[in-house]
């Protein structure tokens, strides 16, 4: 079979892009891929957020989607402060991971929790907060 100069030339510059996006995709994923990482984080926490407004009551949760992929510990409400863990503790409104691992360190260092109310003593936990937790937490 014989091809022109211009096939030849045409066939060489096809061959050289398909080599040049190949080398792309493998440096891509080699040393650029880190969305995987990215949206796992992201999905985290919009599933905490989420979790946070069904626990305020604000949220219609007729129109979530479950996510197979991610599972979070759920509890039901009230929590028990005293038992619950940091991801437990994250389904609290206004409480994120950095919170829940003061509140766990908190419980480690000076014991159970006596009342409800001697949660405001976690720095970060002021009134506002306290106010919207108040109603979703026991001490047992």
């Amino acid at each position: 079979m014989h091809f022109t100069k211009a096939q030849l030339r045409g066939l060489w510059f096809i061959i050289f892009v398909l080599g040049l996006s190949l080398s792309y995709h493998y440096i891509d994923v080699l040393f650029l891929d880190q969305t995987k990482v990215n949206f796992d984080q992201l999905n985290a926490h919009f599933i905490r957020k989420r979790d946070s407004l069904l626990a305020m009551g604000t949220f219609d949760s007729s129109k979530l989607v479950e996510d197979p992929v991610i599972i979070i510990k759920k509890k039901k409400f009230p929590i028990n402060i005293n038992l619950a863990d940091d991801i437990e503790l994250q389904n609290l409104p206004r409480i994120g991971p950095k919170m829940a691992d003061r509140i766990v360190q908190y419980r480690q260092e000076h014991g159970s929790f006596k009342t409800i109310e001697e949660i405001k003593r976690v720095k970060g936990i002021g009134d506002k907060t306290f106010k919207q937790l108040k109603d979703l937490i026991v001490v047992q």
